[in-house]
């Protein structure tokens, strides 16, 4: 362990003595001056109306009356009033003149005891500061206790002004050491025994600065790190770029004039955690060389896997931003502060915490909007990452950074891919019934942020997410095709396109047009927008972010399933991928109805029984642009009970009636009788293979099913072009299954 000097924290009087009340124990006037910051003047009313401030949950303080105070703390050298002026609340920037400057500032502390969600649980509560009606801002709190382990130090601005200096790369190499000999979760056997690929660069040791040069990794080993970074613009090709014309060249020697920012900061932390050997993808590729790219990129899962430190620039456009960035570290930095309240049963408590800023509201950066970066974020087993506020590390054990250097289990997308799909060091992963739904779970959960991810070249996006793919292949051994697995075909297929809640920030569509194919079942085949398996809105900087764990959600189950796959076309190679042709299918043997459009807003699914048609309805979300006449059926994926059912309208079911379509019956039936000469029946094993249901469904049980266009007029072939669930558990009963493809 690297220890630190301690320094003891200024603080001013006012942060000296935080004496915390419930809202019952406030004074009239404190009441009043909270209720001012949220626009409310009347006590009796506010309380009557909102729940939150009459609970025990809450406690409150009126910090300072108005920004003037708080700014003169701040600058009086108060560490917790500069952090909340300067840092949390951005009021550097505030005009003194505008009426908030006014405005008085309380702090609102909720105790860890009534903490909402699991993640909120790993700390010892929240804290908000709010000052004036629009200005607020969230700490996380810890007990001062742990920081046993990293003692606080009091950070000089002038020597500690940029994240590379030589106190934050002191940190980054005892977070390293700590990992590699105390975390029991984390891979200890990543070190010099591993496997090097098949090139590197080697940059010498941290005390002998030899010659840059790239070296042949094939049959040797040793430790080595990879770097996440944006290349910037993809042509022409960058001078450092290694090519056909220069590798002997490159393998000679590597002159630093020719490095981007990026790399030379890069090569620096290296040689400071003493790491030889590192591995960056246009100086370790052949540009150029498609048989080597090809080659190298179906390599990437254990390049990136087996490195013992993966380094990511968060916050560049392109590799000459560098890694560092300059910045204040007492606006982040933690703080102690001591606090005291009378709890629920009368006794007086005094607690000493940290205030700390939210790791994850900080630490994305330009890197998260890039596709070939986002299996980077999960393939390494640590990551040492450099954003714009601040240098974060990230392991299969602890989430720590400068703000909170003693860290905290991980508890997202990044640790359930450790826990779930990826084995421990010397184990095997569990492939029961439980632990393949949580591995089909998280790929599905992960396909909404990767669906927002920008490419140069859109024939990349299913390439560039293999390497995380054949972790669950390989555990499941299941097929993967255009990003859906086979052995869970009717959940996979059951994605949706939902708009954001922020139109104004969403990327530009890169290639939406281009020539790569990609079948319409794909949820790859929506380039730039936005993929979800709930229907939920998200923002667009909500959809780029590693988000919270599986583990918050609830668990996936479809009653009944209700197709089969007989076959594909589709390349199980993931070489092959970017060659894809038009019209690659999907065989399925389902069940299918005629559907309506009817005023823009509702679908109508018509179901023949006799001389009677049955119609029922639903609200479907489209993938594409679709018209009142256009040739649409329904294709049920599965059946969920009702109560499940996520649709966000009630669809009507009503009684059987002639006229209330303009399709008659006679149409309806001989499209039933032209589909079973088309699609010969197979027994089988969904819940409906020979026509006649195998469970009892209930009335209002909920269908999930695709919309789906004719294509041609002969022949079973359909195109997806939306989603919808229909709450009728009798639409498809007597419907006979029938072959069909899917493009």
């Amino acid at each position: 362990m690297f220890a630190h000097t301690f320094l003891p924290c200024t603080l001013c009087h006012v942060c000296q003595t935080i004496n915390f009340k419930p809202w019952q124990q406030l004074t009239a006037g404190e009441k009043f001056t909270i209720m001012l910051c949220n626009d409310e003047c009347d006590v009796e009313e506010y309380e009557a109306e909102d729940e939150n401030f009459v609970s025990d949950a809450a406690l409150y303080y009126i910090h300072h009356p108005n920004l003037a105070t708080l700014q003169k703390s701040a600058d009086d050298g108060c560490q917790f009033c500069y952090q909340i002026c300067y840092g949390a609340l951005n009021s550097g920037s505030v005009d003194v003149e505008e009426t908030g400057y006014q405005q008085p500032v309380y702090l609102e502390m909720l105790r860890s005891g009534v903490a909402k969600t699991p993640r909120e649980q790993l700390y010892q509560g929240e804290l908000r500061v709010v000052m004036g009606t629009n200005r607020s801002a969230d700490f996380r709190l810890r007990e001062f206790k742990d920081f046993v382990n990293f003692a606080l130090v009091q950070r000089n601005p002038k020597s500690d002004s940029t994240t590379g200096s030589l106190a934050n790369l002191d940190l980054a190499a005892s977070w390293l050491h700590e990992c590699q000999n105390d975390h029991p979760d984390c891979p200890r056997h990543i070190s010099a025994q591993s496997p090097l690929p098949l090139r590197v660069l080697d940059i010498g040791s941290s005390g002998n600065h030899q010659r840059i040069f790239l070296a042949e990794g094939e049959g040797r080993t040793g430790s080595y790190a990879t770097l996440s970074y944006c290349w910037g613009k993809f042509a022409p090709l960058p001078n450092h770029a290694t090519t056909r014309s220069n590798i002997e060249e490159r393998k000679e020697c590597i002159h630093a004039s020719i490095l981007p920012k990026t790399f030379t900061d890069t090569i620096s932390v290296c040689r400071h955690l003493d790491i030889r050997y590192l591995w960056i993808d246009s100086m370790c590729i052949i540009q150029g060389d498609a048989d080597d790219w090809q080659a190298q990129s179906a390599e990437m899962a254990n390049i990136y896997s087996k490195s013992i430190l993966n380094i990511s620039a968060a916050f560049g456009i392109d590799s000459a931003a560098g890694l560092f960035v300059d910045r204040d570290p007492r606006k982040t930095y933690p703080c102690p502060f001591s606090c005291s309240w009378i709890d629920e049963d009368g006794s007086a408590v005094t607690s000493s915490f940290l205030s700390c800023v939210n790791l994850d509201s900080q630490m994305d950066g330009q890197i998260d909007t890039r596709g070939w970066t986002f299996q980077e974020s999960y393939l390494p087993r640590r990551t040492l990452r450099f954003s714009a506020s601040g240098m974060y590390w990230i392991c299969t054990s602890q989430n720590a950074s400068e703000t909170l250097p003693s860290g905290i289990p991980p508890y997202n997308t990044k640790s359930d891919f450790d826990k779930y799909v990826r084995s421990r060091p010397g184990g095997s992963l569990d492939c029961n019934k439980d632990s393949r739904q949580k591995k089909y779970a998280w790929w599905y959960k992960i396909l909404r942020i990767y669906s927002m991810r920008r490419f140069s070249l859109e024939s990349d996006r299913l390439i560039a997410i293999y390497g995380l793919a054949s972790h669950i292949g390989d555990a499941l051994q299941d097929e993967y095709l255009a990003g859906i697995w086979i052995s869970d075909i009717a959940r996979g297929l059951a994605w949706r396109v939902v708009q954001s809640k922020d139109n104004t920030e969403e990327p530009p569509i890169i290639n939406e047009h281009a020539s790569f194919a990609v079948p319409s079942w794909s949820w790859a085949s929506r380039p730039g927008k936005l993929i979800d398996y709930n229907g939920i809105e998200y923002t667009w900087h909500e959809s780029l972010l590693i988000d919270d764990s599986i583990e918050d959600g609830e668990p996936f189950h479809a009653q009944h399933t209700c197709l089969d796959v007989l076959s594909s076309d589709f390349p199980l190679e993931p070489r092959k991928f970017s060659t894809l042709a038009m019209g690659t299918y999907l065989r399925i043997r389902g069940l299918i109805l005629k559907a309506r459009m009817k005023k823009e807003e509702f679908m109508m699914v018509l179901r023949p029984i006799g001389e009677y048609i049955f119609p029922s309805y639903g609200f479907p979300e489209f993938d594409e642009p679709v018209d009142i006449g256009d040739d649409l059926h329904c294709l049920p994926l599965f059946v969920s009970p009702a109560k499940r059912a996520p649709t966000t309208k009630e669809p009507e079911t009503r009684p059987a009636m002639k006229d209330n379509c303009d399709t008659n019956t006679e149409e309806l039936l001989s499209f039933q009788i032209r589909m079973l000469d088309l699609g010969f029946m197979l027994p089988g094993t969904t819940w409906c293979g020979d026509g006649r249901p195998h469970a009892e469904l209930k009335a209002d049980d909920c269908f999930h099913c695709l919309v789906l266009k004719k294509v041609g007029v002969e022949g079973m072939k359909f195109r997806r072009v939306g989603y919808v669930t229909i709450n009728d558990g009798n639409l498809f009963e007597d419907v006979l299954p029938v072959i069909l493809d899917l493009v």
